[in-house]
């Protein structure tokens, strides 16, 4: 099938979008979990006719993730948000790995160890613009992992004085970032492969449209972000 250019950069800008799409079985997962919980207690205070402390707790904990569940998505689903906003990097980082436990290869077999900034620490940006970058990192280290045992997964957050800039550092053990990562045909059958050529060229060129500054090394992605 031949695109038109229109239609090869519709794609592009979409990306967060496309990956959300290719999520969607691991996305009703997570949903199902709280959901099947919540059933299961609603059905016991009715049978028993009463509800103590420990209950609330527990339908209430599970309310909150399906909430966090939902604002993942409709965080991914609004393509179109492009005005400059101020971003907390730490909740913009975190909200990005419970949306990316969509992938259930990263949610179970990733072993992962989350630095955040030591201090809440924000930038004025496009959202859906660093969103997409922020997912494209985590998505590019889970390829690399895929047929790496143990896998290991690192995010790295500092803040650096001269000049003044936020670094967020992607690290993991697998295969080489700047190598195409091979897969065969019974690994496709079987899970989620994400086009790492089209998400390089995405974090190349979103990085730099938004004043961002993209690193990739061999085991590390890092992203450098003006304070």
């Amino acid at each position: 099938m031949n695109l038109t250019n229109d239609e090869c950069q519709y794609l592009f800008d979409n990306l967060p979008a496309q990956l959300t799409a290719m999520l969607i079985k691991g996305l009703v997962h997570n949903l199902n979990g709280p959901l099947q919980v919540i059933s299961m207690q609603t059905e016991l205070i009715d049978k028993i006719k009463s509800i103590n402390q420990q209950q609330i707790d527990n339908l209430q904990a599970n309310i909150t993730r399906l909430q966090q569940q939902i604002q993942c998505m409709a965080n991914h689903a609004d393509t179109n948000n492009t005005q400059d906003q101020p971003i907390i990097l730490n909740e913009m980082i975190e909200q990005e790995l419970t949306f990316w436990h969509a992938d259930l290869f990263f949610k179970h077999k990733v072993n992962k160890t989350i630095n955040l900034f030591q201090k809440q620490v924000f930038t004025i940006t496009q959202e859906a613009t660093a969103r997409g970058i922020m997912g494209s990192c985590i998505a590019l280290s889970i390829e690399s992992l895929r047929q790496k045992t143990p896998c290991n997964f690192v995010i790295d957050c500092s803040i650096t004085d001269n000049p003044a800039a936020y670094s967020i550092t992607f690290s993991q053990n697998g295969s080489p970032f700047t190598e195409e990562q091979k897969t065969n045909s019974a690994q496709q059958a079987y899970e989620t492969v994400y086009p790492a050529s089209l998400l390089k060229k995405y974090l190349a060129v979103k990085t730099a449209a938004i004043g961002w500054t993209l690193r990739m090394d061999a085991q590390k992605l890092s992203i450098g972000i003006p304070a």
